[in-house]
């Protein structure tokens, strides 16, 4: 065999160093090119004979948990009052531009026309309107009921029949119709508040002004009087009030799904004199701007997509969160149940394998390992402890004043029906169970019957 030449090696060499950066060019501009761990390939998987196409994928052995894809919506600002403008204005139930005009002494269609109102006796909670004088504190206003004349009147509120009939300029002493609205000049002596609602009411609030899909709804009612009863409903669903600060307050919810809108509000006094009176609102509801989660169960968890199964739950669920307790047992912000990352959002769109339930997120998501003990948000009496088909193991917590904390996917409960807890007591251990696919504390807040956004209500208290 004879020798290689020197050049020959030389030239062999360079000719493989060459060979060799070319295919690690080609190397690096293929791992360029291909995809993400964490991100699907560009082109679709086939699905393997044994995998019916018309049929979700099993995968049992990768099971997708519920990953949040929603942040926090941003709080609706308050709008702001001029508290000191005495011809500023800002409406309440219950008051109307006949009200509004009797107390500041013009017509209504002075109101309407310095206001620009296209729709003059239909007003908003909350909305802003500019009045051509203030309104007197010394005047009161009064809808006549079945039965009632001037003298009646005069008695009641301690006045003249003759100051009545001129204060309101009627032609006869005995003309009044049933609802009419009459200007009660106050007597010297008698304290005066510029409210133009019937008597017994003096002013009634409802914050937020313009409530979110999520929110808990405040109705505040003051009465110039004892009340022995005060009753009313918002959007349908009633209120029940319980004595606060010197007047009456109803907590009501703003459903995740109810369309935005206007609804109605009602409201209806019995002092303990046996005088009552109704009055009626509008207070308009906004979205939440909740986000949108696509997920994917295993084929085992796919009967619980069933829109039945989760109707006839969401009815069994209702009946024991409408329950009523005047009693309040909660004292300041509720805390979370139990420790770890939040995962899933209240509020968030829900499609679950490609459309079989579309839904949104009752709820806040805890990422949990299985055994983790979970904690009451606040004291309470134990309503439920009931096996639940897509919540699995669920403990359920009467906070008093239609207030309750909702435990679901648990693995183990430590209380029973009827035991009273306190805020931090351990009720129970996270689990997998009902439609989960992972452990989590799945945790829900209810207030008035109406599933509501729980988190919020963690830094600061329900009132």
């Amino acid at each position: 065999m004879s020798r290689l030449r020197p050049g020959i090696v030389v030239l062999a060499l360079l000719i493989v160093s060459i060979a060799l950066q070319i295919a690690g060019v080609a190397t690096s501009v293929a791992q360029e090119q291909s995809p993400p761990d964490n991100q699907p390939p560009a082109e679709a998987t086939p699905v393997s004979p044994e995998q019916p196409a018309d049929q979700p994928p099993d995968i049992e052995e990768t099971p997708v948990i519920e990953v949040v894809a929603t942040p926090i919506p941003p709080p609706t600002p308050e709008p702001i009052v001029d508290a000191d403008n005495p011809l500023t204005h800002i409406v309440s139930v219950g008051e109307t531009l006949a009200t509004l005009g009797a107390q500041s002494g013009f017509a209504v269609t002075d109101l309407a026309q310095r206001n620009n109102l296209t729709q003059p006796y239909l007003l908003l909670a909350g909305q802003r309107l500019k009045l051509p004088a203030p309104m007197s504190a010394r005047i009161r206003l009064h809808r006549v009921a079945a039965g009632e004349t001037l003298s009646s009147l005069g008695a009641q509120y301690g006045i003249s029949p003759y100051l009545l009939r001129r204060t309101n300029k009627l032609s006869c002493a005995n003309c009044l119709v049933v609802g009419q609205l009459l200007r009660i000049p106050l007597p010297e002596g008698v304290e005066g508040v510029a409210t133009n609602l019937p008597e017994p009411f003096e002013r009634v609030e409802i914050t937020p002004r313009v409530p979110r899909q999520g929110d808990i709804v405040v109705v505040s009612v003051r009465a110039n009087r004892p009340l022995q009863e005060i009753v009313g409903s918002l959007a349908g669903r009633p209120l029940r009030f319980v004595p606060q600060a010197g007047g009456y307050v109803a907590l009501s919810g703003v459903a995740g799904l109810q369309e935005p809108g206007v609804y109605t509000v009602t409201l209806r006094a019995i002092a303990e004199s046996g005088a009552a009176a109704e009055v009626g609102g509008r207070i308009q509801t906004a979205a939440g701007g909740f986000g949108f989660e696509n997920l994917t169960i295993s084929r085992r968890l796919i009967p619980l997509l069933d829109p039945q199964v989760n109707i006839d739950e969401r009815v069994e669920l209702d009946a024991i969160l409408s329950q009523w307790s005047g009693t309040q047992w909660w004292e300041g912000p509720l805390r979370l149940p139990a420790s770890g990352r939040i995962a899933s959002y209240f509020g968030a769109r829900r499609s679950f394998n490609g459309g079989i339930l579309r839904t949104y997120h009752s709820g806040t998501d805890i990422v949990a390992p299985a055994g983790t003990p979970v904690y009451a948000s606040a004291p309470g009496r134990v309503a439920a402890v009931q096996e639940f088909m897509v919540r699995g193991l669920v403990i359920i917590i009467d906070h008093g004043r239609g207030v309750f904390t909702v435990y679901c996917h648990l693995s183990e409960a430590g209380v029973k029906v009827g035991q009273i807890v306190n805020a931090g007591d351990m009720i129970g251990k996270s689990g997998n169970t009902g439609r989960s696919e992972g452990p989590h504390l799945h945790w829900e807040l209810a207030v008035g019957g109406v599933t509501v956004d729980g988190l919020r209500w963690t830094t600061e208290p329900i009132p």
